[in-house]
């Protein structure tokens, strides 16, 4: 038996039987030249140019449909996380939305990771770990102003300097670092193993500071001293025992007066805010002008006098010429009716 294979294939364009010899181990190969033959692939016969388009367009609506299905199930997860809700953490905690451990992070054994004076006083210097108990996901929004609470009094409350939202899917708990500044002055750093709890939003004033030294980015000396300065009254000396320079307090008092926060700094300093300096200048001008006004009115005063003795001594002469002239003519008109009776 022959070791080779006759295969009998018909041009697609002529329509000549063809007779190629191959191997029995190029069925393979057989094969595809075959379809392709059957697709018409290579072929500009229009049948077969029929065929190849109906194939590519076949693929295309294949890809079409897929990319579809993937923008939608994109679009879909876009629109769930449109409509998670954002939830602050004071109402999270009093609905049962989620749990928390809330402690300090200053460690005195690792400065390393902190940014400003190591962690201590302020910077990312808390630490709150959120677990979310629902069975929904939900934002967490953590607003500037708000209060921690120490569980030890003698180890400083603090205020939240920087929002943060954070995204807590079904039962996830997530740590994070936050930005806070200390608000007692004469009490200890927020450690590690100092437990606070979530307190209240602090006063307008507080709130206030923390909204500049946010949007300033003052999260160092600058800003705590503002945070002191109002939460405790403090003088120049209190700050300065805790790394104030005149430099610093000069931003401090800037701070302050941007949140419309007054201290007794200001006195101290002989700073004078923009409002007294425009209140000055409003003051001086007012009183360079009723000047101007009370110098103008007395000069039109005196120019009237000057004017006005012209006047009345021209008429006055005026006045006795036509006298005189009226005279005269009575006279002569006397004398000339004298001389007629004559």
């Amino acid at each position: 038996m022959s070791s080779r294979v006759r295969l009998f294939a018909r041009d697609p364009v002529s329509g000549i039987e063809m007779q190629p010899q191959l191997q029995q181990g190029n069925k393979s190969f057989v094969s595809l030249i075959t379809f392709c033959s059957q697709q018409g692939v290579g072929s500009s016969h229009p049948a077969r140019k029929s065929r190849r388009k109906t194939l590519v367009e076949n693929i295309n609506r294949k890809m079409k449909s897929r990319l579809i299905l993937i923008l939608t199930f994109i679009s879909f997860r876009c629109l769930s996380q449109s409509d998670t809700p954002i939830i602050n953490i004071l109402d999270a905690i009093d609905k049962k939305v989620i749990e928390y451990n809330s402690t300090g992070r200053w460690n005195q054994e690792d400065k390393s990771e902190y940014i400003d004076a190591d962690g201590q006083y302020f910077g990312k210097c808390m630490l709150i770990i959120l677990h979310n108990i629902s069975d929904d996901t939900v934002y967490i929004f953590i607003p500037e102003g708000l209060i921690l609470v120490s569980g030890d009094t003698i180890v400083q409350n603090m205020l939240i300097t920087k929002p943060i939202y954070t995204l807590l899917n079904p039962k996830q708990a997530k740590k994070i670092s936050l930005y806070a500044m200390c608000s007692e002055l004469h009490d200890r750093v927020p450690a590690t193993f100092v437990k606070y709890r979530v307190g209240k939003m602090g006063d307008s004033n507080l709130v206030s500071i923390a909204k500049v030294i946010n949007e300033s980015f003052m999260q160092n000396v600058v800003g705590q001293d503002a945070v002191w300065a109002y939460t405790d009254n403090a003088s120049v000396e209190d700050l300065s025992q805790y790394g104030a320079t005149n430099e610093s307090l000069n931003l401090t008092l800037l701070l302050l007066e941007k949140a419309k926060v007054e201290t007794k700094l200001a006195k101290e300093l002989n700073f004078v805010s923009d409002k007294e300096i425009k209140s000055n200048r409003d003051s001086v001008i007012s009183k360079l002008t009723n000047e101007f006004k009370a110098s103008q009115h007395q000069l039109a005063s005196q120019s009237g006098k000057f004017i006005l003795n012209p006047y009345i001594i021209y008429s006055g002469i005026a006045t006795i010429v036509l006298l005189v002239g009226a005279t005269v003519t009575l006279a002569f008109r006397r004398t000339k009716n004298k001389d007629k009776l004559s």
